[in-house]
């Protein structure tokens, strides 16, 4: 597959997911020299962080099911190392906007200061990248 291709097939990709669920194209990456499993862990991690700021600390009860953090995440490797894409869908009855400021603060430490929400530490501390943008739907 060429790197035009690939390209294409995120974008659409994206398009989809937009126009069924996700809300989100979240991209983020570890250092290089990082393997896969860490990232795993990492993006583990940051589900884990981003339903309890939203649902609070009982947000893993099976009656929180259906109002957490949905999506899908499929990974790449290039030539800095892992990285992965989610498409994402965030906990019920959240404001976009506020899920889109608080998801960079969750997974690494920003410049400006953490939204009211999340006081807790980042995810990968000062090492991680993370770009958030919402999914253009065409309804």
């Amino acid at each position: 597959m060429t790197t035009t291709s690939k390209k294409t097939y995120r974008e659409t990709l994206a398009r989809f997911a937009g126009e069924r669920f996700a809300k989100f194209h979240i991209t983020v990456e570890l250092p290089p020299g990082r393997t896969r499993r860490d990232l795993e862990h990492h993006i583990r991690e940051f589900y884990i962080r981003i339903n309890r700021v939203f649902l609070g600390r009982n947000w893993f009860r099976p009656e929180n099911n259906p109002d957490r953090m949905q999506g899908m995440v499929f990974f790449e490797e290039a030539a800095g190392g892992w990285h992965a894409h989610m498409l994402a869908k965030p906990p019920v009855g959240i404001d976009p906007s506020i899920f889109a400021d608080t998801a960079p603060h969750v997974w690494t430490e920003q410049p400006e200061p953490a939204p009211m929400l999340y006081r807790g530490r980042a995810v990968t501390g000062q090492s991680g990248k993370i770009h958030v943008q919402e999914v253009a739907s065409s309804s």
